[in-house]
């Protein structure tokens, strides 16, 4: 397909049908056919077919993910005094709120497969001060479609929400540097997401974002800290026999 944006052709985008409210995309593709009967002289009949036709992409992205994003959890740590932020550092060192935040351990750019079990492994950075205090609660993983058809000047844009991982759990938080693995609690994210896909026309994007519940002691009130990065998501490589 010949774009007016760039010299060389366009892929054509695959078939979609998404809506979030009053905003839809919708790409749709038909094969026509006709054939003319002559049933006396001159004359003759026209038989016309219209069939649907369902187009699929591979993996197409010419553009590079995006950087992690990063958020802090201040901590409220009791000291034994009472008061809610630590003491003094050595040296005159002005008093600090620790906080905690979490690193997405994986290649870049991160490749997904769908109908594949994809392990996500990331690290609960913590303070010194706070370890043995802490307990993660609980860990979600979820995944943000980002659909925009473009049209001249004009975009539309369509995001849909996917639930990758839900686990509750009480693991202790016991060094500055806490390695988690979502294939250790058997929890392998088993996507169904469309793959990703750029042209001229429409875009199709992902980010993850894993959201870990963290406490003060066993029992304490949850609060979060989030770490969203962008992923590309793929179709299997196709399976070959033997001869």
């Amino acid at each position: 397909m010949q774009c007016s944006k760039h010299p060389h052709p366009c892929q054509f985008p695959p078939s979609t049908s998404v809506h979030e409210g009053s905003s839809k995309i919708k790409v749709e593709y038909y094969i026509t056919a006709a054939a003319d009967r002559p049933i006396f002289g001159g004359l003759s009949t026209k038989k016309r077919v219209t069939k649907p036709l369902q187009l699929s992409s591979s993996f197409s992205s010419t553009t590079s993910p995006a950087p992690l994003s990063i958020s802090s959890l201040p901590l409220t740590l009791q000291q034994k005094d009472g008061t809610k932020r630590l003491q003094p550092g050595p040296d005159g060192l002005p008093a600090y709120t620790p906080s905690i935040n979490v690193q997405v351990v994986h290649p870049e750019p991160p490749i997904f497969v769908r109908g594949q079990a994809n392990r996500i492994r990331f690290n609960v950075h913590s303070p010194s001060e706070a370890i043995g205090k802490l307990f993660v609660r609980s860990v979600n993983i979820n995944f943000k479609t980002s659909t925009i058809a473009a049209s001249g000047s004009a975009a539309q844009r369509v995001q849909q929400n996917a639930s990758g991982v839900e686990l509750s759990s009480l693991i202790p938080i016991d060094s500055e540097v806490l390695e988690l693995d979502t294939g250790t609690w058997g929890r392998l994210s088993m996507l169904s997401l469309r793959p990703t896909f750029e042209s001229c026309l429409v875009q199709i994007k992902h980010a993850a974002e894993i959201s870990v519940g963290v406490s003060v002691g066993p029992q304490g009130s949850i609060s979060y800290a989030s770490s969203s990065f962008d992923v590309l998501v793929m179709d299997p490589p196709p399976s070959y026999e033997e001869i």
